[in-house]
């Protein structure tokens, strides 16, 4: 049988996505620009300065990806699959995306969440941000190479594994060792 039948990934997690879209921001000027004008379409186009993951801020927690472009104006992303929605964590991406301001890191800020179709439809956290993409966006931007780039199929494939992996629902992985830790 060999290896065909089987997922190149036995489970997407968020922090897969955040990479894949980390690399595309970092080396992809095309697609930082589509991101932008699909997430932003009212806001001029500018060259993306660099993306960085896991951003965190010690009274109002983590982002996921802050992207920043030549006109200062940055983008706060909240990747999400299938986890549970955190008490406040849209209201905190403002509030880091103002102290960023404050702070001079950008001169302006939008919110994303980036998340499966049917995620963005059932959760209400989502019309807290500024934008919204769909995961069935982002395999539409790496599907339009997938025929002639074996990494934009590749990519492709990741995020449609994250798309089923949601529409089948949130199951915790089980580790024993950690429960034991925590169970003392």
């Amino acid at each position: 049988m060999g290896l065909e039948g089987i997922n190149i990934i036995k489970n997407i997690v968020e922090r897969d996505i955040d990479m894949l879209l980390l690399e595309e921001f970092n080396v992809s000027s095309e697609f930082s620009s589509w991101f932008r004008s699909t997430t932003f379409a009212k806001r001029k186009a500018s060259d993306c300065i660099g993306a960085w993951h896991s951003v965190s801020d010690s009274e109002l927690g983590e982002s996921d990806l802050i992207v920043l472009y030549e006109d200062e104006f940055a983008i706060l992303i909240e990747n999400k699959i299938d986890a549970p929605v955190q008490p406040e964590q849209g209201n905190r991406y403002i509030e880091r995306g103002g102290r960023g301001v404050d702070e001079g890191m950008w001169g302006s800020f939008g919110t994303c969440m980036v998340a499966p179709e049917r995620y963005l439809e059932s959760k209400k956290d989502s019309e807290v941000y500024d934008s919204n993409l769909s995961y069935e966006a982002l395999k539409g931007w790496f599907t339009q190479n997938a025929g002639v780039d074996r990494r934009a199929a590749y990519r492709t494939g990741l995020i449609m594994e994250a798309i089923e992996q949601n529409r089948r629902g949130y199951t915790p992985e089980i580790n024993e060792s950690v429960t034991d830790f925590w169970n003392g």
